[in-house]
Formats: C-alpha cells, sequence, structure tokens
C-alpha cells in the first residue's frame, strides 16, 4: 500500500469520525436541551416580575 493512499484512506476515516461525532452531539443537544429550557421556563415563572404582571393580568378580570 503506497503512502499517498495510506494518507487518503486516514483523511477519509478522519472525516467520518468527525461526521459521527457531529451527530452524536445533535442527538445529545435534542436531549438534553428540553429539560434545559424546562428549568429555565420554572426558574423564570418563580421571578418577581413574572408574578407581579400575573396578578396585574387576573386583576383586570
Amino acid at each position: 500500500m503506497g503512502f499517498g493512499l495510506k494518507v487518503g484512506l486516514s483523511f477519509i476515516g478522519l472525516l467520518v469520525v468527525l461526521f459521527l461525532l457531529e451527530l452524536a452531539s445533535i442527538g445529545l443537544f435534542g436531549f438534553f436541551e428540553v429539560r434545559r429550557e424546562n428549568v429555565r421556563r420554572e426558574i423564570f415563572e418563580e421571578t418577581k416580575s413574572y408574578v407581579h404582571g400575573k396578578i396585574q393580568d387576573l386583576a383586570k378580570y
């Protein structure tokens, strides 16, 4: 096997590994992002400004 062929196959192998790692990170992002957004929403709903705004909205009715 020639040196050029080894370099070419190594480069292709590296690209495949990087592609698979990128797919894994997208999958993990989708898995953890939902939970992270739920925590952010829960924290926001407990803030003073959110509670005060809801009280004002309820007072209108």
